[in-house]
């Protein structure tokens, strides 16, 4: 005689499908570092950028947005935006990460960089404002309009 069990085959199947769970957290995990991963070397690419250009007006030689985009060509980004704003080189740089990425649109990353409010060749302190009658911001407060850096108080 032949006994059959209750089972019927039900540890393969709840097998199965534990199996395809954790295929799919592992997935979704590995999916979440690489576009951790994709965001960071795109931030890291618009400081390079940033930096460099900035380091170009700082010398006086023309042109400092190629220099940027010469940094994002050998960092395998693209240089979306370049300006020179007085002192300051400000960037955006795009990635497309990863075919597996491209359904979400280009990774994008902003730079600023310039002199220090305390720059040394300034005797005046640098910076955009240089009166002595503006007050400080306090930490929470609005950022007021005039300030197009939305610096302010940081």
């Amino acid at each position: 005689m032949t006994r059959r069990g209750t089972d019927d085959g039900f540890a393969t199947v709840w097998g199965a499908v534990a199996v395809v769970a954790l295929l799919a957290v592992a997935g979704g995990l590995w999916l979440f570092g690489h576009v951790a991963t994709v965001r960071h070397q795109v931030a890291n690419a618009a400081d390079l950028a940033a930096l460099a250009a900035a380091g170009r007006i700082d010398h006086g030689v023309d042109r400092p947005c190629e220099t940027a985009e010469t940094v994002t060509d050998r960092m395998r980004v693209r240089l979306a935006d370049c300006r020179v704003r007085g002192p300051d080189a400000l960037v955006i740089v795009e990635s497309d990460g990863a075919p597996l990425l491209a359904p979400f649109g280009p990774v994008t990353a902003r730079a600023r960089a310039g002199p220090a409010d305390d720059h040394p060749d300034d005797p005046g302190g640098g910076g955009t404002d240089d009166s002595d009658d503006a007050e400080p911001i306090p930490p929470g407060e609005p950022t007021p309009p005039d300030d197009p850096t939305g610096s302010a108080g940081r």
